[in-house]
């Protein structure tokens, strides 16, 4: 069912749709991944390569609504981190120099006869763009003009913001094939051929990559970019017999960050078809692709529920459940109902339960 795009703000309501030009840069970093000799920081490049080929800038050939998602930009860091580093790298990430919105951490581990690769996506903390960056507080200010990937509602002079349900995502470990582990093992970077079709090998990426031409219709998706001094084309081998969630499930998050509502509904609904896909996971996709549901202006409820079935004590679920609720214009006795069954999820002084609360007292005296 097609939610209202405009709505009388005496009541709660979507903010009004437009269209959605998002002014800021998101920035990815990713550390090489630790592991045997260079198969860890081969397989981190190859990864980054798969997720900058979901980007966009806008939609084409038609862009009938003038959507503009504005940049996406990569970093690299030769330097690996092991996942217990996670908190030292997120402190890496939010410094001045680099303000990433998001961090993809793994490592390569053997066992047995089999190389194992486990990622993590992190989403690092900054202050909130609509109060402004106030340098008396310790969490850093990233500067961006919008907070996309935060769900906003309004009720006369009140909003409530609502942010990811979490700032962790565990990807399902990928078994490397065999001949990805022999060929990246020790070779310093992928190779770089001056055409799409050459064998010649002028040189190897480094941690400068600059993406130049994707062409993700081809076999292997050769990308052209440009490292260390060398401008050519680099094939991404398929490094596991198996399908990994990592490229839709990341994908997904990036375009949420920038705003592009129907390619992360697109990614998420690959991660929900994806066979063997855990439970954990299964929660955070059904949570987000509603989430977009509602941003595209569409009642995403029913995927709100399916999380909250899996997962009916996650707080996070909770709050995208009664955001979405509210967002429909549901009974606020069914609201307050189950706020009040599912309280003691939240801490005391959980500034979002607050804001909840005053939000749901505005909807009750405009009605």
């Amino acid at each position: 069912m097609r939610v209202l795009l405009y709505c009388l703000c005496l009541t709660g309501c979507l903010l009004p749709l437009k269209a959605q030009i998002n002014p800021d840069q998101i920035t990815v970093f990713f550390p090489a991944f630790t592991g045997q000799g260079a198969l860890g920081q081969n397989v981190s490049t190859v990864l980054s390569l798969q997720l900058a080929q979901t980007t966009r800038k806008k939609p084409w050939p038609h862009n009938p609504k003038s959507l503009d998602f504005g940049r996406g930009m990569f970093k690299w860091d030769v330097a690996a981190y092991s996942m217990s580093q996670y908190k030292q790298v997120i402190g890496i990430a939010q410094s001045s120099k680099l303000l990433a919105q998001m961090i993809v951490l793994g490592n390569t581990q053997q066992f047995g006869s089999e190389v194992v690769v486990e990622v993590d996506v992190l989403l690092p903390s900054y202050q909130s763009s609509h109060k402004g960056c106030d340098f008396n507080v310790k969490q850093p200010c990233d500067f961006r003009q919008k907070n996309l990937e935060v769900w906003p509602l309004v009720c006369g002079q009140h909003k409530l913001y609502t942010q990811l349900p979490r700032r962790r995502y565990n990807m399902a470990g990928i078994v490397l094939d065999e001949d990805v582990v022999a060929r990246f093992r020790n070779v310093k970077g992928l190779p770089i051929t001056p055409t799409i079709e050459s064998k010649e090998v002028i040189g190897y990426t480094g941690d400068d990559l600059q993406f130049l031409e994707f062409n993700r219709s081809l076999p292997n998706a050769p990308t052209k970019l440009r490292s260390k001094g060398n401008e050519g084309y680099v094939s991404l081998p398929k490094i596991s017999k198996h399908n990994s969630e990592f490229t839709d499930m990341a994908g997904g998050l990036f375009q949420v960050f920038r705003g592009d509502w129907q390619e992360a509904h697109n990614s998420f609904s690959r991660v929900l078809n994806n066979p063997v896909i855990r439970i954990p996971l299964k929660v955070d996709a059904y949570l987000l692709r509603g989430m977009v549901q509602f941003r595209r202006g569409y009642n995403g409820l029913s995927d709100f529920s399916q999380a909250v079935g899996l997962a009916p004590y996650d707080v996070g679920a909770i709050r995208y459940q009664l955001t979405g609720m509210l967002a429909m214009g549901d009974s606020l006795d069914t609201v307050k109902q189950i706020l009040n069954e599912k309280r003691f999820l939240f801490e005391t002084d959980d500034e979002w339960l607050k804001n909840m609360e005053n939000f749901v007292a505005c909807r009750a005296n405009a009605s």
